[in-house]
């Protein structure tokens, strides 16, 4: 008898359905737990922190398991969906572990959005890429490829399997914004530290925060909210407005200036008068034409764009939505800030930052508020940089190049919003290729605190040099200009910030309420040049402010007290109440206050909390309701 091989390809081995579906569980939770390895503490601190509270290990795992299965349905092969949904949970972890490691800000939905600039973080902020894990996410992916290519899962038929497809993406959607979106249950979880993103994500695990966050970009809306109130208030306003024409309108130049502070002032150091980095910064403070003090903005240590809203629109980041990583992100329409009200009263309008255009979508932002003209790293050169950052001395030539452009081409006086970057972090020997000089401490650090701090001060001193540069420069020329410097938050140094313990300082730590809002304070000074200051009375302008004796104040009040100095009072009805509100509650710092009289507390009365009321009432008709056009 011949026998004869068959030409048919062996087909491979179906699995039955209850070890697809455990293949399904079992995979899923092996990308769960590579989610979780990926995170920056270490996975046995992970598991301890979400096994405290073991809803979390279930939070963490669901949406793993949903997506799975969602691939799974959809290919047709458990492995196959195990693969791409290692992919996509993997790369999402590794995202997110380098956006903390560079800028101790956890990955966000919004985020997943601005690709670009997730590719160009690499290059900005020297990161490690850690390869041993890009090793780890490929071969996990390729195991559960080869798995797909050797073993056939149960394959529903078609139509079931278009229905649980939908089924799942369903279950998904219904999740993430119910039990996911559930406000009680996340204060319940994250407990005290929930305004510390990213120890939340840390400790509550990526896959449950990513999902929470979808749900915190929409502006919140408050409770009482009554647009109709608001539309009151303006009509109140615009009939009690007053406006004087006839005054003198100087050009306001904003520079916001990369994590500078007065650090240098403090005790641990010995630097003398002449030798401190803030010698030039302090002889432009303490002159005749200036005022100074200190703001308070809304993040400790990063945070740059925050501060630009809060300054530019008067509302403050932690009031648009809790746990709000980025007031930027939540603009996408035009309102009425700054630059636009500087606009309807006849000002030009122009922003510079030698950083990319792409960053914080500063290019779409500025443009809502109003700005057209903007300049930023493209129009900069190799020269222009000291290290790896574009100079503040190639900042200021550019500015006044710009300045002396502007104010002769047109009559329009300018309004200029300015940010530098030269003192960015990381603030390591790598940052400049000389030698640093050495920070005079008179305490006892450790290696990682002397150069953070050494390095830090070299771009201190520069941004004070800058200053003075500046206002040497305006003070020779004829048109009157007011300049707005300030720092944007304090300099993140060393691991965790440790710079900050080791040299003694409470660094919001304790519960003191002058301890934490000490913490977000950053230095600023106004000054007028000579042609302004001859034909204004300044002190008395100053005098009016009533601001407390210290002139600590928050950052959404600057605006206001610009405006008041230059009389632009009476064009905006937010302006002006924020111009109010500040004579009440000169520091708001997430549920801390600064009274007028020095007194710091948590407790507030009728009136302040009217105040509170209103700011939250104000900032959502600003963000959502009011209709602001280009013209």
């Amino acid at each position: 008898m011949n026998y004869r091989k068959s030409s048919a390809p062996k087909r491979k081995k179906q699995m039955h359905c209850l070890p697809t579906l455990l293949s399904l569980l079992a995979c899923s939770l092996l990308i769960a737990l590579s989610c979780l390895s990926i995170q920056p503490d270490s996975i046995i601190a992970d598991l301890r922190d979400l096994n405290a509270q073991p809803v979390l290990l279930f939070l963490n795992w669901l949406p793993v398991l949903i997506v799975t299965a969602l691939l799974y349905f959809i290919f047709g092969n458990v492995f196959y969906g195990a693969a791409f949904s290692s992919l996509i949970f993997n790369l999402l972890s590794y995202a997110n572990l380098l956006k903390i490691e560079g800028r101790n800000d956890p990955l966000t939905p919004t985020d997943v959005f601005l690709f670009k600039e997730a590719v160009n973080a690499t290059g900005s902020y020297q990161l490690n890429l850690h390869y041993h894990l890009i090793l780890w996410l490929v071969t996990l992916m390729l195991a559960f490829v080869l798995l797909g290519i050797f073993r056939q899962s149960w394959r529903p038929k078609p139509w079931l399997r278009a229905v649980l497809v939908l089924f799942s993406a369903g279950l998904l959607m219904v999740f993430t914004f119910t039990v996911y979106a559930d406000k009680t249950l996340y204060d319940r979880l994250s407990g005290d530290f929930q305004t510390n993103v990213t120890e939340v994500y840390n400790t509550l695990g990526f896959g449950y925060c990513f999902l929470h966050n979808v749900n915190l970009y929409p502006i919140e809306r408050p409770e009482d909210y009554d647009k109709a109130k608001v539309e009151t208030w303006i009509d109140d306003w615009e009939a009690d407005a007053v406006s004087d024409s006839k005054r003198v309108k100087p050009n306001v130049v904003f520079v916001m200036c990369e994590a500078f502070s007065d650090l240098a002032n403090e005790d641990f150091f010995s630097y003398s008068e002449e030798k401190n980095p803030l010698y030039d910064y302090q002889l432009v403070a303490n002159s005749k034409q200036a005022v100074s003090g200190h703001i308070v903005v809304s993040n400790i240590c990063a945070g740059t764009a925050n501060t630009e809203f809060d300054v530019l629109t008067g509302i403050e980041t932690n009031m648009v939505s809790p746990q709000l990583i980025s007031a930027f992100r939540c603009v996408r329409r035009n309102i009425m800030a700054l630059p636009r009200i500087f606009t309807t009263e006849g000002y030009q309008t122009y922003f510079m930052h030698p950083g990319a255009s792409w960053f914080y979508n500063r290019s779409s932002v500025y443009r809502y508020f109003g700005v057209t003209d903007q300049v930023f790293k493209d129009v900069f050169n190799e020269a222009d940089y000291k290290g790896n950052m574009v100079s503040d001395a190639a900042f200021l030539a550019r500015l006044e190049e710009d300045f002396a452009k502007r104010t002769k081409e047109s009559e329009e006086p300018l309004f200029a919003y300015t940010v530098t970057i030269q003192n960015h972090q990381a603030y390591t020997y790598e940052k400049y290729p000389f030698a640093v000089e050495e920070a005079p401490l008179t305490v006892a650090v450790s290696d990682e605190t002397k150069e953070a701090v050494s390095v830090y001060m070299e771009g201190v001193r520069d941004s004070s040099t800058m200053l003075l540069s500046l206002t040497e420069y305006l003070d020779c020329v004829d048109e009157p200009t007011m300049v707005v410097f300030f720092g944007d938050h304090r300099p993140a140094l060393g691991t965790n910030n440790s710079t900050y313990t080791e040299l003694g300082m409470d660094f919001s730590v304790s519960d003191d309420i002058a301890s934490v809002i000490n913490t977000y304070e950053t230095p600023f000074v106004i000054w007028v040049n000579q042609s302004y200051y001859d034909q204004i009375d300044f002190a008395d302008a100053v005098s009016s402010l009533s601001l407390p004796k210290d002139h600590l104040i928050s950052n959404i009040y600057l605006g206001s007290v610009v405006s008041e100095i230059i009389g632009l009072m009476g064009e905006d009805p937010y302006l002006d109440y924020l111009s109010e509100a500040r004579r009440v509650l000169p520091v708001i710092c997430n549920g801390n206050y600064y009274l007028p009289d020095g007194t710091y507390t948590t407790k507030l009365n009728e009136t302040q909390s009217e105040i509170i009321d209103q700011l939250y009432q104000w900032k959502y008709y600003r963000l959502k309701d009011e209709i602001v056009s280009d013209d």
